[in-house]
């Protein structure tokens, strides 16, 4: 009888092995992407709740105006 370190595998199957053991903890644990998902929209909401502040408190303080920011913004984009 053969044993898996005596068969050699193509290519495909050792991908397809390869992808089916990563799989393997996300089968688990059913909820772990959508946890990742949360976690990281949470991050981004955080950052742009802070960068909303900071552009109005520097907006009232005349230090930028928002036709300014807009300006950047639309260079920033072009790159």
């Amino acid at each position: 009888m053969l044993k898996n370190k005596d068969i050699n595998l193509s290519g495909k199957e050792e991908l397809h092995r390869e992808c089916a053991s990563a799989k393997e903890p996300l089968l688990r644990h059913p909820f772990y992407t959508h946890t990742c998902i949360n976690d990281n929209t949470k991050k981004t909401l955080e950052a742009a709740s802070f960068l909303y502040s900071l552009i109005k408190l520097l907006n009232e303080k005349g230090l930028i105006s928002i036709e300014e920011m807009d300006e950047r913004k639309r260079q920033v984009a072009e790159r």
